[in-house]
């Protein structure tokens, strides 16, 4: 792995890589910072809601139910009636009664969320029980394993406190940070086996008695540890700038606790779920940087790779909308799929979709290296007339 440490030190050394990242890096980071300037309702009577957080937050008690319901349907019965006052009041948090019934309104909807999860989960099994009844009996295997799937899916969920979530929904929904990912990995990956060629070196390394397979693999496994590594920063640049801008409340309650993801396929915490979300990030840069690899080894100069790269990932960006196999793209951010049951059936069988992608998707990104690899070892030239 001598050869694939040189590699990773040639590739992390040219100016051009630094300069992209620091670049992408510090617009991802400004993107971020300025979030809480778009997104104004967060910061709406932050102050007041702190506040009454202090009170509410935690383990929910009959007592906490109570005095938000009477404050909820008290300012609501005002609202109907027309009879908010509008003057300033200290003795209220905010100041005002119309900004009192828009804090509490949010509060309430909030509470009755969480006490209706529960019942909302046992109507969804009680109806998929009685479909997979009935496609038994109509011998319908497919569709009743369908139903069993939502079934193991959706399995003793509920929420037993309260805690503050909007910060995640916001986290979960980022997704400017791939756009930058992709950016530097195909500047930094573009002349991992065209350059040589762009610099007349690769005929000398031809000639060398490991100059073929084994710089191949080496190339190859630099070109992952780099991509991963430009990934990795960028994943914890997310993580700490949103706790930085929004705070850390609520990680260790359910996913499902945010109410955009309360039908999510993972019964997991809001941690544990940003990590698979993450990881299934790595399985999707894998097949971008295969792409990459694939476009190098086949042009004669680094600017024919850059082009070939974005012709290659191009299309799966334009169908990422789109139920397709082999969508290395959708992996890159995989909440429009885990934040809901959605399948597909492959050979009669139910199978969660971003699972399909993700097997797919591996194996798509191996095929593509193969053929880098045939391309490179196998159909080079010395003279590299075989080249784009």
């Amino acid at each position: 792995m001598h050869n694939a440490g040189y590699e990773i030190k040639k590739l992390i050394t040219n100016r051009l890589t630094i300069y992209i990242f620091a670049i992408t890096f510090l617009i991802n980071g400004f993107v971020i910072s300025r979030k809480p300037s778009t997104i104004r309702t967060y910061y709406d009577n932050k102050s007041a809601y702190d506040e009454m957080y202090q009170y509410l937050g935690g383990d929910i008690t009959e007592e906490k139910v109570s005095y938000v319901t009477e404050k909820y349907e008290e300012l609501y019965a005002k609202s109907m009636s027309r009879t908010l006052s509008t003057e300033y009041d200290e003795s209220l948090r905010t100041g005002y009664e119309t900004t009192e019934y828009s804090l509490y309104s949010e509060m309430y909807k909030k509470y009755q969320y969480i006490l209706n999860y529960s019942d909302n989960i046992k109507n969804i099994r009680s109806a998929s029980e009685e479909n997979s009844e009935f496609y038994d009996i109509t011998g319908n295997k497919a569709l009743k394993e369908y139903n069993q799937s939502i079934l193991n899916t959706y399995n003793q969920r509920n929420i037993k406190d309260f805690r503050e979530t909007k910060n995640w929904k916001y986290y979960l929904g980022y997704s400017f940070s791939n756009l930058c990912i992709l950016i530097t990995i195909l500047c930094a990956l573009k002349g991992i086996f065209s350059n040589e060629r762009e610099t007349n070196m690769s005929m000398m390394i031809v000639t060398c008695r490991y100059g073929k397979s084994r710089c191949f693999i080496s190339k190859v496994v630099a070109g992952v540890v780099i991509a991963f590594g430009i990934t990795a920063a960028f994943i914890i640049e997310d993580f700490v700038m949103f706790n930085i801008t929004f705070g850390y409340k609520g990680i260790t309650n359910p996913v499902y606790s945010i109410e955009e993801m309360q039908y999510c396929i993972y019964d997991v915490s809001i941690l544990k779920y940003i990590i698979i979300l993450n990881l299934f990030r790595m399985a999707g840069i894998l097949g971008i940087t295969s792409i990459v690899i694939l476009a190098s080894a086949i042009a004669q100069t680094n600017l024919v790779a850059i082009v070939l790269g974005v012709a290659g990932i191009l299309p799966f960006i334009i169908l990422n909308e789109k139920e397709i196999p082999f969508n290395i793209v959708r992996l890159l951010q995989i909440n429009q799929d885990a934040s809901t049951f959605n399948s597909i059936f492959v050979m009669d069988r139910p199978v969660i979709y971003i699972n399909y992608c993700l097997v797919t998707g591996i194996l798509m990104s191996v095929v593509i290296i193969i053929l880098a690899y045939i391309v490179e070892v196998h159909c080079s030239t010395l003279t590299g007339r075989e080249r784009v």
